[in-house]
């Protein structure tokens, strides 16, 4: 078998998909804003269903325990789920997200879509006239698979089998200043995740049928902090929202979300 340097810059790129996943945010008065229901009305709980789009068009990852300086990739991740809330007193949020994801590097990998999955929360922690600041925290995850690899516009099929586990811990701290129709929002992020191959290694088949052996490694967020800057569009009769968010310096995203109280 052989062994060419390249590939351990091909599977960085490769890792830098865990940009994928910094999930989206949310405005800090979400708790407060819909104040009435399409089946039911309740004064303690409620329950909110949506659509999240989230795009992840730009990620900065790094392997592990080596020098930062690693080079940079085109990372991108479209995210399509579905957003389960439940409210208690207008206070507290507690979030699913069940969907999928697809991924793209460097027009080189590519992922096939595959199921993703988090967890969260959002409590308000004060509000002054109508000033709302909150806590939000989430957790994500997703296996990415590909079979192929494309370099110097060659298909490079994988013989082995290739997995990588992306977990993301998020939490960010914000502000929001709602009005009867829009709710602009601003707010600080905290973003930890890794991305963890398995195996650590593989095959691949290069043109003729020879086979090429790799090695990879844990890779990890290049930035931790970040920021995001969102508003939401309620109706009428505070029923349903609206709400697109931008992220950016840990990674730069986008995310539109509609929602809709029972």
């Amino acid at each position: 078998m052989k062994k060419i340097s390249f590939l351990s810059i091909l599977f960085f790129l490769f890792f830098l998909q865990s940009n994928l996943f910094s999930i989206y945010v949310g405005n800090p008065a979400e708790p407060y804003i819909i104040n009435n229901g399409v089946l039911f009305c309740s004064k303690k709980y409620s329950l909110r269903a949506g659509y999240l789009y989230n795009n992840i068009y730009k990620g900065r990852y790094q392997e592990k325990n080596t020098d930062p300086g690693s080079l940079p990739s085109d990372t991108k991740l479209r995210i399509n789920c579905a957003l389960i809330s439940l409210n208690m007193n207008k206070i507290l949020d507690l979030n699913v997200i069940l969907g999928s994801s697809d991924l793209q590097i460097d027009q080189e990998i590519y992922a096939y879509r595959r199921f993703a999955w988090g967890a969260g929360f959002k409590l308000v922690l004060c509000k002054y006239k109508n000033v709302f600041a909150s806590f939000d925290g989430k957790y994500f995850q997703t296996d990415q698979k590909s079979d192929f690899f494309i370099i110097d516009k060659e298909v490079y099929p994988l013989k082995t089998a290739f997995k990588q586990t992306y977990e993301e811990y998020q939490g960010s701290l914000s502000i929001s200043y709602p009005t009867k129709f829009l709710s602009p929002y601003i707010g600080a992020t905290y973003l930890y995740s890794d991305i963890t191959p398995t195996p650590k290694g593989g095959i691949l088949i290069l043109p003729g049928g020879s086979e090429l052996d790799f090695d990879t490694n844990n890779y990890t967020v290049r930035k931790n902090f970040g920021m995001v800057v969102g508003t939401t569009i309620s109706n009428l009769s505070s029923k349903a929202t609206i709400s697109i968010e931008t992220r950016m310096f840990d990674q730069n995203a986008f995310a539109f979300v509609g929602q809709i109280r029972f």
